[in-house]
Parts: structure tokens; C-alpha cells; sequence
């Protein structure tokens, strides 16, 4: 069986030390100087203790009238809205447990998909890396892809990363703008994937990953007829 998505949980949140590290970025050492490295460890530090205490602090915004969260992410702590993009939703919550406080990521509203780790893990791996990618999520639950091939993928971020770059093994890339502290980029599916980069907004790289293992072009076998011939063979 294919798995879900990149490094997600296909079941309910299930706590885990370190989520996959097969798909996360890391800034370039010779771009950042010494100061900007100690100034990013103090914002993530801050926005990661926001969950914790200011609710100022914390990534994205409160929950609103209008916002869907997914019941299944919705219990047992304060759940926030980091971004949506085409109706597919970047959740964040923050819940106590017996080992401390734990900082979980649900992803889109399809199925149960998320990844939960303890608050000083996320501190530690957001002050060296400026994204880290969560994985793909699906529009629907038999929607994994839109009427144009495309798929969810979704990271968090440090709040100095305003665009997300995704460049494949050939042709243009997709470009998206990103919330407060995470992405939901629509990807091309049946486009093999080469690397994410993170910038600035005005250019500036702060960070990139190579994911050139993260095929999803077995999406466009699940949906006949939606990706482009040339989808047709995928690795496996």
C-alpha cells in the first residue's frame, strides 16, 4: 500500500519524538550570518512558546464563525488556524500531556492526518530550519487531487518566510504565498518533485529541501483521467 502522504499520520494524532526527517530543509550556513541565526532561535522560540502562555505569540489566528476545524483535531486543546488555501486548511494545536506540553499540525479536513511532537523538539528544529514539510493532504476524502492534478502540500514555517518556491524535475514551478508561520501549496502531481526553497518575499533564500524521493504521481492512478498523459507512469 502506498503511503498517505510525506511523513503524515494517516490515523488520529499520535505523538511521536521526531516526525519523518526525509523531507526537511535546512538553511545554507554560508547565507545566514551569526546575528540573523540567534535572532530567528528567539522568534521561533517566542511564537512556539505563544501556544504555552500570549496568545499574541502564537502562529496563526483564532478560530472563527466561519472556520471548519476537523472534530477529530478539535479535542483536547486550543486549536488555531494557521493558513487555507482552496479550502484545504493548515490546523495547529497545542495540548498538555504526561511527558510536558506537545505541538500537533492537522492537515486539510479530508481524512485524519497529522503530526504532533513535543514544544521543545519544534523550538530546536525551527531555530535551524527555516520550513519543515508535513506532507500532502487530501481536498476530500476521495479527492486527493483538484480537476487540475494538482495536490496539497503542506509545512510549517519561521515567520520570516513570506513565498514558498516548489521546483520539479522540469518545467515552471509553483510559487505560493504563506501564512503565518506554514504553507499550503497545490502542487503539481504528476510532476516528479525536485526541491522546496523558502524566501523572503523580495528573494532572499533562507532555506530549501530536497524532495526528489516524494513521487506523487501515483495520485493521478487513483483519479484516471485527471492528470495529463504524460502522468501515466509513476516510480514505484
Amino acid at each position: 500500500m502506498r503511503r498517505p502522504g510525506l511523513g503524515c499520520r494517516r490515523d488520529n494524532t499520535v505523538t511521536t519524538n521526531a516526525p519523518s526527517n526525509r523531507s526537511i530543509s535546512s538553511n545554507r550556513a554560508d547565507q545566514t550570518s551569526v546575528s540573523a541565526a540567534f535572532g530567528r532561535i528567539g522568534q521561533v522560540a517566542r511564537k512556539v512558546e505563544g501556544l504555552t502562555g500570549d496568545s499574541d505569540e502564537a502562529p496563526g489566528r483564532a478560530l472563527g464563525s466561519g472556520d471548519n476545524v476537523p472534530s477529530w483535531f478539535s479535542e483536547g486543546g486550543e486549536v488555531r488556524l494557521i493558513v487555507k488555501t482552496e479550502g484545504v486548511g493548515l490546523y495547529v494545536r497545542r495540548r498538555d500531556s504526561a511527558d510536558g506540553p506537545l505541538l500537533g499540525f492537522g492537515l486539510g479536513e479530508g481524512l485524519p492526518l497529522s503530526v504532533e511532537a513535543p514544544l521543545e523538539w519544534w523550538r530546536e528544529r525551527l531555530a535551524q530550519r527555516a520550513v519543515v514539510i508535513l506532507g500532502n493532504a487530501p481536498f476530500a476524502p476521495r479527492d486527493f487531487i483538484d480537476d487540475r492534478g494538482r495536490v496539497p502540500l503542506l509545512g510549517v514555517t519561521t515567520r520570516d518566510v513570506k513565498r514558498v518556491e516548489l521546483r520539479y524535475s522540469e518545467g515552471p514551478p509553483s510559487v505560493g504565498d504563506t501564512g503565518d508561520g506554514g504553507f499550503v501549496l497545490l502542487a503539481d502531481a504528476w510532476r516528479p518533485f525536485r526541491e522546496l526553497i523558502a524566501d523572503d518575499g523580495s528573494g532572499h533564500e533562507l532555506g530549501r529541501s530536497d524532495i526528489r524521493g516524494d513521487d506523487m504521481r501515483y495520485l493521478c492512478e487513483k483519479e484516471p483521467g485527471v492528470c495529463p498523459p504524460e502522468a501515466s507512469s509513476s516510480s514505484r
